[in-house]
């Protein structure tokens, strides 16, 4: 899901969209990956059965790319 002010998030997921207008609101309001900070993390993030802030702990340096 892209990142989206509340007003173009509800009409993107609204059922009455169009695949069309979607499209548009993805490519046009969405703020770009280059507007945050990528980090490595634990791989014990993606088990809902994990807790606590280590999750959030970076493994290394901020990244440019995402891996």
């Amino acid at each position: 899901m892209p990142l989206l002010t509340p007003e173009h998030a509800r009409e993107w997921i609204a059922l009455d969209t169009s695949p069309e207008r979607a499209r548009e609101i993805a490519l046009e309001h969405c703020r770009p990956a280059t507007d945050f900070h990528w980090y490595k993390v634990s791989k014990d993030v993606g088990n809902v059965r994990n807790q606590g802030p280590q999750l959030i702990e970076p493994l290394s340096s901020a990244l440019d790319v995402d891996d």
